[in-house]
């Protein structure tokens, strides 16, 4: 397989302990107490699946995963799904806040490896603040 670096658009969401970073127009992150979710959520209100976060095409998607514990985004409680938009906060039940980033012009590797170098990674980090080793990439080509 050949590796290319392309210049590509992507949402972050960052909380108190890390970032997950989407990237590419299907990617989808689960979030909450379940092993098997992408943003885990060690937090007694959360519930084991409580939101999906998903890209599609160009805009990122928040759906309610949890009917009984309620997700809000930006103070209003969601029922179903609505668009993210940069900026956008998300309280997963009564846990951490979840802030919502749009990236534009970060250099990804096709290899599913996300930031084509050490450098990208760690720039990447600094913008959103967190330490790189706590920095997800999530890579699903469109």
């Amino acid at each position: 397989m050949t590796v290319s670096v392309t210049e590509r658009t992507a949402f972050a969401l960052v909380w108190p302990a890390g970032a997950c970073v989407l990237v590419g127009g299907r990617c989808s992150a689960l979030a909450g107490r379940s092993p098997k979710a992408q943003i885990r959520v060690s937090h007694p209100t959360v519930s084991r699946e409580q939101a999906v976060f998903e890209r599609r095409g160009d805009l990122l998607w928040i759906r309610s995963a949890h009917v009984t514990v309620p997700t809000s985004v930006d103070g209003e409680t969601l029922w179903g799904e609505r668009v993210l938009v940069d900026g956008a906060q998300v309280w997963l039940a009564e846990g951490p806040v979840v802030q919502v980033r749009e990236l534009r012009g970060v250099l990804w590797s096709n290899a599913g490896s996300g930031p084509a170098t050490a450098e990208e990674r760690q720039s990447l980090a600094v913008e959103l603040g967190v330490a790189p080793d706590s920095l997800a990439v999530l890579f699903e080509d469109d």
